[in-house]
């Protein structure tokens, strides 16, 4: 049993990529329009504004970038 768990381990690190990837990110112009519109948004909506949307949007327009 050791033998194979050995194995499939071995195997997983020399097939699977191992990559890091860190991103800083100045996140202050989001946080002024969620403080804005956070209110009202909760109101209209009945949750948060969460920093998905943002996230998502940025995506979106630099994959289509």
């Amino acid at each position: 049993m050791r033998r194979r768990i050995g194995a499939h381990m071995v195997a997983s690190v020399a097939t699977s990529p191992h990559v890091a990837m860190s991103v800083e990110v100045d996140f202050s112009g989001v946080d002024a329009v969620r403080a804005a519109a956070g209110p009202m948004w909760r109101q209209s909506e009945g949750r948060s504004l969460t920093y998905l949307p943002f996230i998502a949007s940025a995506l979106c327009r630099a994959i289509a970038a």
